[in-house]
């Protein structure tokens, strides 16, 4: 298996985008449908955790594997399910990866 540099350089040259680019898109898409106010990013394994934090509460909105940018509904706070709904390599930044009916507003 090759190294997530390599494999991120080689989903960005299939798309013409890098992936802190279709990262940055996929997290303007998911602040305008997924939660009121901002969403933020963080490290989590394998994954980068997208949510937003209202009131005393961290709202997980979705997953997204950092080697092939695919992005997975949460089952919980610390983990997501295990089939792909998408991919912010997508046009439409992954938008029909996070209109799932599961996801908490």
């Amino acid at each position: 298996m090759g190294s997530l540099r390599s494999l991120r350089k080689e989903k960005a040259k299939d798309t013409g985008r890098s992936f802190d680019k279709a990262m940055i898109d996929f997290l303007e898409t998911a602040a305008n449908y997924l939660c009121v106010g901002r969403v933020y990013q963080e490290s989590y394994g394998d994954y980068l955790r997208v949510f937003n934090i209202e009131g005393d509460s961290l709202r997980v909105k979705a997953f997204v594997k950092k080697t092939t940018g695919e992005i997975f509904a949460p089952r919980s706070v610390k983990a997501p399910v295990k089939v792909s709904y998408g991919n912010i390599f997508n046009r439409d930044n992954g938008l029909s990866g996070i209109l799932w009916e599961n996801v908490n507003r």
